[in-house]
């Protein structure tokens, strides 16, 4: 599992291990893949000024460590294209991956300070527009977005059904009740 990879391993009920992605469907099992080693990745270990110890990956690769499991981010820190917003609004995500609990509170801010630091973040995208109307649409689209929420459907406005109208009911009940009456009455009730 993490830091030295995004796998996690399920031993069945047969005794095979099974495979999985924390990342990407983790109910769904991997297809097995031919390994000269399993679990040849190894880590480094980092000590903070507090003495605690955290793992990293030893790939080469720069790595985002949180001093806290919680980050809050105060928007006075967002600045537009700014490399230390990005940086702040990526350990936000990360706090927010570990601490799936804060994902509906934090998303909304996430989206916000993405559209103010305008760097592109795992929960927005951007698209180029071409002209204002295109532009003036956007702005809409993402005034909505702040102010709606995350496990809701963005998408557009859902479509009324045609209902028929009181009357319309009211018609064909008297139609109903009509016809009944004659029937039993027909019949000698």
């Amino acid at each position: 599992a993490f830091p030295e990879s995004d796998l996690f391993f399920n031993l069945d009920k047969q005794g095979v291990l099974q495979e999985h992605s924390l990342l990407h469907n983790p109910v769904k099992e991997l297809p097995e893949l031919k390994r000269e080693c399993q679990f040849c990745e190894t880590v480094l270990a980092y000590q903070l000024p507090d003495n605690s110890v955290v793992y990293l990956p030893d790939d080469n690769q720069p790595s985002i460590i949180l001093k806290k499991s919680h980050v809050d981010v105060p928007e006075s820190e967002i600045k537009a294209k700014h490399w230390l917003s990005a940086l702040a609004m990526q350990g936000q995500w990360m706090s927010q991956v570990l601490h799936p609990e804060t994902s509906d509170k934090e998303w909304l801010t996430m989206v916000k300070y993405s559209f103010i630091s305008q760097v592109m973040t795992p929960v927005t995208s951007y698209l180029v527009v071409e002209n204002d109307a295109q532009k003036a649409i956007l702005k809409k689209k993402q005034a909505q977005v702040l102010s709606g929420h995350k496990s809701l459907d963005l998408d557009e406005d859902t479509r009324r059904m045609s209902e028929p109208g009181l009357v319309v009911l009211i018609v064909l009940l008297v139609i109903v009740l009509g016809l009944r009456a004659c029937s039993n009455r027909l019949r000698g009730v």
